[in-house]
C-alpha cells in the first residue's frame, strides 16, 4: 500500500491499542479485521487463515513472495497497535513475520478448549444496556463456537439463555 494512502487511512481508522488483556482480545481482533479489510483484503484473508491454522509453521522461508509482503504488513500493524504483554508476543515472533506474531497472539488469547468456549456461551457477558446488541453479540459467539468446534447449540439451550440471561428483566420468567 502506498504511504500516501496509509496516511489518509490513518486519519479515518482510529484503532485502540491492545495491551494483551484476554477479555478484550475479541474486540481488538474485530477492530483489526475491519481496518485490515479496508487496507488490504488479501491480508485479511491470510490473517483469518492463520487464526484457523494455529499449529502451522509460518516461517518466512516457507512463504511465497506475495505472503512475505503480507506478513511484513501484518507485522508493522501489530507492532504499532500492540503494547505491554501483546507487544511481547509480537517481539517474540520471527522478525517482520506478522503471521507468526498473529499466531502467537491468537494462541495466547483465544479460548481454544471446547468446554471453555461452551461456558462462555452459557454465561454471556452483557456489555450493553440494549438487549438487542447483547443478543447480536451472543449470536455471533454462537456462530464462532459452531465454526470452531463443529458442535451446534440446541434450540432449547439457546431459548433458555435468551430468556434467563439476555432478555430484558421485564421479559424474564
Amino acid at each position: 500500500m502506498p504511504i500516501d494512502t496509509a496516511i489518509i487511512l490513518k486519519s479515518l481508522l482510529k484503532l485502540e491499542k491492545y495491551a494483551g488483556e484476554k477479555e478484550k482480545f475479541q474486540d481488538f481482533k474485530w477492530q483489526l479485521y475491519v481496518a485490515v479489510r479496508v487496507l488490504n483484503d488479501g491480508l485479511l484473508t491470510r490473517l483469518e487463515w492463520v487464526e484457523r491454522h494455529l499449529d502451522e509453521d509460518f516461517a518466512i522461508a516457507r512463504l511465497n513472495p506475495e505472503d512475505v509482503i503480507l506478513t511484513q504488513e501484518a507485522y508493522t500493524l501489530l507492532a504499532l497497535l500492540c503494547t505491554d504483554q501483546a507487544l511481547e508476543y509480537v517481539k517474540a515472533a520471527e522478525q517482520n513475520n506478522g503471521f507468526d506474531a498473529w499466531k502467537h497472539l491468537c494462541r495466547g488469547r483465544i479460548l481454544r478448549s471446547t468446554v471453555a468456549l461452551l461456558h462462555q456461551l452459557l454465561d454471556p457477558k452483557c456489555t450493553s444496556t440494549d438487549p438487542r446488541i447483547n443478543i447480536k453479540h451472543w449470536q455471533r459467539e454462537v456462530r464462532e463456537y459452531t465454526s470452531r468446534t463443529g458442535d451446534v447449540l440446541n434450540d432449547v439451550t439457546q431459548k433458555s439463555i435468551y430468556m434467563n440471561k439476555l432478555a430484558p428483566e421485564a421479559m424474564r420468567q
